[in-house]
């Protein structure tokens, strides 16, 4: 092991220190071992398990901070918008600029792992990108069938994932299907 170890009682903010180690090692590398946040943390690789069970755990805390700051971008830049379509490209833009930035983790889910990971993380994902489109319809008095919502919202999602799709495409599909600019 590298370097001292210290005790978690002598190092503060541990919790903050193991996601953002884990952060770096995640985006430097799309992916990271527990034995490499803890070294990178100065503290034993067993202390990480008193804060995260399982390194899945900890990506999805890493994730669920950086999708805080997305979601604050897409607030924003839905509030500056002039009409729905501009509104729906704005939220796209600030999703993909999210789904870009951990590509490798979206991807690297396959078989077992993905499909219990979707369950847990993706419905909420989902949810609050409807929240925002919900919130646009309503502000552009665009009608959105309750049945219609969690569709266009998945269908985000899953465009956001594609390279040749991009906001100015899905803004063009959102106003080819509720004929709002």
């Amino acid at each position: 092991m590298k370097g001292k170890i210290l005790l978690p009682k002598t190092l503060g903010n541990v919790r903050e220190r193991i996601t953002s180690a884990a952060k770096e090692e995640l985006l430097a590398k799309n992916g990271f071992s527990l034995r490499a946040v803890a070294e990178k943390c100065g503290i034993a690789t067993g202390t990480v398990y008193n804060y995260f069970p399982d390194k899945e755990t900890i990506t999805a805390s890493v994730m669920a901070e950086d999708w805080k700051v997305a979601l604050s971008e897409m607030d924003a830049a839905a509030a500056r918008a002039a009409g729905f379509k501009e509104g729906a490209a704005a939220v796209y833009a600030a999703l993909e600029g999210y789904v870009l930035r951990y590509e490798a983790v979206w991807r690297s889910y396959k078989g077992g792992s993905y499909n219990k990971s979707r369950r847990k993380y993706h419905g909420m994902l989902r949810k609050s990108i409807t929240d925002r489109i919900l919130s646009l319809a309503n502000r552009f008095s665009v009608e959105i069938g309750e049945k219609l919502l969690p569709v266009v919202g998945e269908t985000m999602l899953s465009c956001a994932l594609e390279d040749d799709i991009g906001a100015e495409n899905f803004a063009a599909f959102i106003e080819m299907i509720f004929n709002k600019k």
